[in-house]
C-alpha cells in the first residue's frame, strides 16, 4: 500500500443525473487501484471501485474553507455553502438528493441571487 497526495479523488456518477459524487482516494493497492474510506464500519480500506458508478480519478486541489451563500441558487437549486479550494477555484455546494452536499466545479450551471429576482 502506498498513501495517496492530497487531492486524489474518485470521481463517481452512479445516478446519471448530471452530477457526481467524490470520495478521498487516501492510498493506492499492491495492485495499483486507488482504495477509498469503507463507509460501512469507517475504519478500513476498500477498493474505489467497490461503489457503484466510479469513472475515474482526477487530482483535485483540496477544499481549503468553506463560506455561507448567502442566497445564491445554481440551475434553480439552493446553495447552501461555497467551497473554496487551495487552488483559489470557488464550487457551489447544492443539497444532494440522497444526503449531503454536492459540489459542482466549473460552475456551469445559471448562478443567481435572490435580490435578483426582485428586481
Amino acid at each position: 500500500m502506498i498513501p495517496a497526495e492530497r487531492g486524489d479523488t474518485a470521481i463517481y456518477r452512479p445516478e446519471g443525473d448530471g452530477y457526481h459524487l467524490e470520495r478521498e482516494v487516501l492510498a493506492w493497492g499492491d495492485d495499483g487501484g486507488p482504495l477509498v474510506l469503507s463507509e460501512t464500519d469507517g475504519r478500513g480500506l476498500v477498493p474505489a471501485a467497490s461503489y457503484p458508478g466510479l469513472t475515474h480519478i482526477e487530482r483535485r486541489s483540496p477544499f481549503v474553507t468553506f463560506l455561507n451563500s448567502d442566497g445564491w441558487r445554481c440551475d434553480d437549486r439552493p446553495v447552501v455553502v461555497w467551497g473554496i479550494r487551495a487552488n483559489g477555484a470557488v464550487e457551489p455546494g447544492t443539497p444532494h438528493p440522497h444526503g449531503g452536499i454536492r459540489f459542482t466545479p466549473g460552475m456551469t450551471g445559471s448562478l443567481s441571487h435572490p435580490l435578483d429576482c426582485k428586481k
